[in-house]
């Protein structure tokens, strides 16, 4: 039962021995099904236990190496099918009702498909809060969510790799591990979700990447800057050649993601997409031991590998989808309690993000209220002063803090210090009103990391007629909730064709959640879409 009760939504939600212990008993179930050993692998059998297939998104080979999972396994599948009528597509229906409604039907583990990016960790964290509220708990596993992740696809694509360089073994110089591959990945890397997952998962074991894609559908610099955190190596390469082949050990081709591009990536693509084409001819240039990869389908009418590939030998993708099959039982028996208990090593025990302090503290020391710039004549007695705000923001703070809105009496703007002539800074000051938690954290992700003549934005409280509390701003907070927007949005002739959960265009009633990452940068928490922190209220 060690793994019960979890979610499955990114590969960065296993440990490295827990990706290991997946490894070794899809090998298991692998060879039990290959033997038709059927005890081996219905170990769910007159156990009564449901599961539910909810693909809000078309699919074949997730969906329904899923579905022959569960029926291998001994589960009473239910669910929503990909095909179009269902109360979601057709009724207009929400994201949270529909996935509710399967957790009253006691489904024990939900696998979600969704155009939107964010969708599975939104639900995730629904059950979770059900589940604290201590009432029956439904487990969630992406089966991929827009451009963002796919990670029992990287389960799927790990294992085929090490199958094939025979490291499913202790007998290996690298057991259960992709050290020292060349691994290169070729065609849409921006929108595919499927290699952003890889690379999350793959990163952790010492190899050198390869990336081959137009300049607009390249790997987005937050997966860059992954590799070189965990000591991982890359290049990036803007068409193939028989020299990137013949160096390859594994040559991963992805789908282009047509249906959800934009319109420049879309017109890049139409432009370049025959530097990506994967002839019957470089494929030749390749090792005998290398082996190429899709996680298909692959386009009939404009393939982006040639049909005559598929015949040679290096070609893999059809093995790569029946491994589709054990890896995927291992993951439902995983989540569902059915095996673990021989597992000894390392549990994820979860991500914690934790509020901090986000200012400095600094003693007021009073001035003469005869020097100008220091009066603050509309604050009688009590108020906030937002002082030295940088001169682009205090228009934006006074609508951000919606001071208009709420009759406040105020005073911003940007002025020219007196003692320091030709020198300015912005200003807001607000008589009668105190800034709550969630609204100093608007002004300290606006203003963060810039000075103002030397100085950072300061928010001081004055209490009859006294500064009482003087904050220096010194990074942006480590959670923002509620407030922003993510910027991960996209349209093409004027239709939005996806994006982050969070936006309001897609009526899901999710409140946007950011988490900083660096000293002036914020992740999306949904969709991990990167952005200054400026940003959030653009």
């Amino acid at each position: 039962m060690k793994f019960k009760d979890r979610h499955f939504v990114s590969n960065d939600e296993l440990t490295r021995d827990e990706v290991e212990y997946i490894m070794r008993k899809s090998a298991e179930f692998d060879k039990a099904i290959e033997a038709g050993d059927q005890g081996a692998y219905s170990l769910a059998e007159n156990l009564k236990l449901m599961m539910s297939l909810n693909f809000f998104e078309p699919s074949s080979r997730t969906e329904q190496s899923f579905l022959t999972a569960m029926h291998l396994m001994g589960v009473l599948p239910l669910g929503v099918s990909s095909a179009p009528g269902n109360s979601y597509s057709f009724k207009g229906e929400s994201l949270y009702d529909a996935m509710r409604m399967f957790r009253e039907y006691r489904a024990r583990i939900a696998v979600i498909r969704h155009r939107l990016d964010g969708s599975a960790r939104f639900i995730a964290d629904e059950m979770d809060k059900l589940k604290d509220q201590g009432q029956y708990f439904m487990g969630i596993i992406n089966g991929g969510d827009g451009t963002h992740k796919h990670p029992s696809q990287t389960i799927v694509d790990r294992y085929t790799i090490l199958k094939f360089f025979n490291r499913l073994t202790d007998e290996c110089d690298h057991p259960y591990s992709l050290r020292g591959l060349r691994i290169m990945m070729v065609n849409d890397l921006r929108y595919g979700r499927v290699p952003h997952s890889d690379v999350e998962d793959f990163s952790h074991d010492g190899v050198h990447f390869v990336f081959v894609a137009p300049e607009g559908m390249q790997m987005p610099e937050s997966y860059l800057r992954l590799i070189e955190e965990r000591g991982s190596t890359y290049e990036v390469h803007y068409g193939l050649t028989p020299e990137l082949m013949s160096l390859a050990d594994v040559v991963m081709v992805l789908r282009a993601q047509l249906e959800r591009m934009g319109d420049l990536a879309l017109a890049e693509y139409e432009r370049t997409k025959k530097l990506y084409f994967v002839t019957e001819k470089l494929v030749k240039h390749m090792k005998p031991t290398a082996i190429l990869t899709h996680p298909l389908p692959i386009y009939r009418h404009d393939p982006e590998i040639e049909p005559a590939v598929a015949r040679l030998p290096q070609a893999k993708f059809y093995q790569q989808a029946g491994t589709g099959v054990p890896t995927r039982i291992t993951i439902l028996c995983m989540l569902s309690g059915l095996i673990g208990d021989d597992f000894d090593g390392e549990l994820y025990n979860g991500h914690v993000i934790e509020e901090d302090v986000y200012w400095q503290e600094r003693e007021y020391v009073a001035r003469d209220v005869d020097d100008k710039d220091f009066y603050i004549k509309p604050i009688r007695k009590n108020g906030v002063v937002i002082d030295h705000l940088p001169i682009d923001t205090p228009q934006k703070l006074m609508w951000l803090l919606q001071v208009e809105k709420n009759g406040d009496v105020y005073r911003g703007g940007v002025i020219e210090r007196t003692n320091h002539p030709g020198t300015y800074k912005g200003m807001l000051l607000v008589q009668d009103r105190y800034l709550t938690g969630e609204e100093k954290k608007i002004v300290a992700s606006l203003v963060a990391g810039r000075l103002t003549n030397g100085r950072p934005t300061s928010i001081n409280k004055i209490v009859e007629g006294v500064v009482t509390e003087k904050h220096d701003i010194v990074r942006v907070p480590a959670i923002i909730t509620g407030q922003g927007k993510c910027k991960n949005i996209i349209s093409r002739d004027g239709k939005v064709l996806g994006g982050c959960i969070s936006r309001e265009e897609f009526h899901e009633h999710v409140p946007a959640r950011f988490v900083r990452d660096g000293d002036t940068q914020y992740r999306c928490y949904y969709c991990d879409y990167m952005m200054d922190a400026h940003q959030l209220y653009e």
